[in-house]
């Protein structure tokens, strides 16, 4: 059995998409490789009608 660090995986990250992050998708991937991690999530917040949080969400037009 091979345990793996947790340390080599993110599966927590946002782009640009949720207005509290900078950068895109390509960016963040190239440098999670070159740090070391190998399991990388993006997870952007969808759009949620009504939602008081919608400063932190992407735009409809981005779905």
């Amino acid at each position: 059995m091979t345990i793996q660090s947790p340390n080599r995986r993110n599966l927590h990250s946002h782009t640009y998409r949720c207005k509290h992050a900078s950068g895109d998708a390509v960016e963040y991937i190239r440098h999670a490789l070159k740090t070391g991690v190998d399991t990388y999530g993006i997870s952007d917040h969808t759009p949620l009608l009504g939602d008081r949080f919608n400063s932190h969400r992407m735009d409809m037009s981005e779905l």
